[in-house]
């Protein structure tokens, strides 16, 4: 399924101890298409239903005021497709921020791998978030390194810890 400009990924990094909280308030709001507790340099992934930049200002202001987030990075997903719904929710996936060296080109590589359980354009300092699955973490963790051994590609991985999917959604997509 595609999705264009209709959704966004909001990265948040919260105050020491705070992850778990933050991550909670996802749960309770309809604009979140889903949310992960992960490990790395954010603390917490949502990705929202933002049909325009003014949406992505207003959550990111309605979670700026959220008790622990330290600070946020917002992006309105360009363009992106997703595999399968369900396997955003598994427990043996990561996530990946992926910068490359031509983003038409990466485009046609990615049906080469049926690891990607979803990608998202995302220009900025990053060019695509992905969704990496395996059999378990560690062999999604091993496809990460698959995607990138024959190309230069620069990736930042995400562990999920928590994963929440809004089964309302689904319809949608």
């Amino acid at each position: 399924m595609e999705f264009n400009k209709r959704t966004a990924y909001v990265y948040i990094k919260t105050q020491t101890g705070h992850t778990k909280q933050v991550y909670d308030h996802f749960l309770k709001h309809d604009w979140v298409i889903g949310a992960w507790a992960v490990t790395g340099e954010y603390d917490v992934i949502a990705w929202v239903n933002a049909k325009n930049d003014d949406d992505v200002y207003n959550y990111a202001s309605t979670i700026k005021g959220w008790e622990g987030v330290d600070y946020t990075t917002s992006y309105l997903v360009h363009n992106g497709y997703l595999q399968d719904y369900g396997r955003l929710d598994t427990p043996n996936g990561v996530w990946v921020r992926l910068r490359v060296d031509r983003m038409d080109q990466a485009l046609t590589y990615f049906k080469d791998y049926n690891f990607i359980g979803s990608w998202a354009n995302l220009p900025g300092e990053y060019d695509f978030t992905l969704y990496i699955t395996g059999e378990s973490t560690r062999a999604a963790i091993e496809n990460v390194l698959r995607l990138t051994e024959k190309r230069p590609w620069r990736t930042l991985t995400y562990v999920p810890v928590y994963s929440y999917l809004n089964a309302n959604y689904a319809k949608h997509f």
